[in-house]
């Protein structure tokens, strides 16, 4: 942080401000609105279904959906790193293919 800063606003402010960088910006918000417009039609609809009717299997729908709110993001990253490490359930077919992971 330091280091950046010793080159000043213009700097700073040509690197946030190419057109590389505008590029991803779009990039990033279209995804980002598009994902939520998703989330919006397939969350409205699921959530109707979950409290509206009762089905074989409701349980497990509304716990998977609540699964990510109960699992923090660390956890689910240190266990993901166990199943894809050269010697994890997944890595270590892979590995043996030739196929390295991460």
């Amino acid at each position: 942080v330091l280091k950046s800063a010793t080159h000043g606003f213009d700097a700073f402010w040509a690197a946030v401000s190419a057109p590389r960088v505008l590029a991803a910006y779009r990039v990033s918000f279209a995804c980002a609105l598009f994902a939520a417009l998703i989330n919006l039609v397939f969350g409205l609809l699921l959530a109707w279904v979950l409290t509206r009717y009762d089905f074989p299997g409701r349980r497990v729908c509304d716990a998977l959906i609540d699964l990510p709110f109960a699992l923090p993001t660390a956890v689910a990253g240190i266990a993901l790193t166990a199943l894809y490490a050269p010697k994890g359930w997944i890595g270590a077919p892979l590995a043996d293919l030739g196929i390295k992971v991460a």
